[in-house]
């Protein structure tokens, strides 16, 4: 997986969140069960069946949803023109299921390609989008689930 972290807006937090989130107009019925249905017969089964093109084709799909929800408080699907570039870029280098975590800043995509070459191409857009070397992180999801230990 590929984090991205562009310098700048930050994505709406605080206050400014509350007060989005109550000037949004409801989410309909239908985008709901459309939603669930994403997350429940595409999502869940790919991630199950190790699919990643499933997996990145579902999320995307629920992030555009989500996004056109979120339009009218961030001025589009994602928090800026810039995350916009920055995910059209995750695409043409190859990562699928990408997308904004919350309201950003933070964008991301994932490869099923060996570690080493997610970080060349990690480097090339990292060159190509003038960002920090610290903007651009690859990582991996966790296998396993949360514990709680006692002290």
């Amino acid at each position: 997986m590929l984090v991205v972290q562009p310098p700048g807006n930050h994505g709406l937090h605080g206050p400014d969140e509350v007060r989005a989130f109550a000037e949004l107009p409801p989410i309909s019925e239908r985008k709901t069960e459309r939603l669930c249905r994403i997350v429940l017969l595409g999502i869940l089964p790919s991630i199950a069946e190790r699919d990643l093109s499933g997996f990145g084709s579902a999320l995307e799909e629920l992030q555009a949803l989500v996004g056109a929800s979120f339009a009218p408080a961030q001025g589009g699907a994602y928090s800026s023109p810039r995350a916009s570039e920055i995910i059209l870029e995750l695409h043409q280098a190859g990562f699928v299921g990408c997308g904004q975590s919350s309201w950003g800043p933070s964008l991301y995509g994932f490869s099923d390609r060996p570690r080493t070459e997610v970080g060349q191409r990690a480097e090339v857009l990292r060159r190509r989008l003038a960002l920090e070397p610290a903007s651009l992180i690859v990582t991996s999801a966790s296998n396993r689930g949360t514990s709680i230990e006692p002290l």
